[in-house]
């Protein structure tokens, strides 16, 4: 598929893994003595035709135990490759 046919919806299956990572990390940071005070994180994820990801979770998040575990597992994340030029998605997650 060609970038410009491609949204959350052609990525929608790998999705979840985000969402599962998101959720440790913010546990992992909950069971830390810095405790928490996020109570959402809006993340630009930048999906490359390969199906690499580049991630932006903006400076209030990046220096944070839960920005720092996210920093190690999003280099794991992959979504299936397409044809033309990178997609960013905006994807909101309510931290809980």
């Amino acid at each position: 598929r060609q970038s410009s046919e491609v949204g959350a919806d052609y990525f929608a299956e790998d999705l979840p893994r985000i969402r599962r990572d998101v959720q440790r990390c913010h546990d992992r940071q909950l069971r830390s003595s810095a405790g928490s005070s996020l109570e959402r994180v809006v993340l630009l994820i930048t999906i490359a035709p390969n199906g690499s990801v580049e991630l932006d979770m903006g400076d209030n998040v990046t220096d944070t135990a839960f920005g720092r575990c996210l920093s190690s597992r999003y280099p794991s994340w992959s979504f299936r490759r397409f044809e033309g030029s990178p997609v960013t998605l905006e994807r909101t997650y309510a931290l809980q």
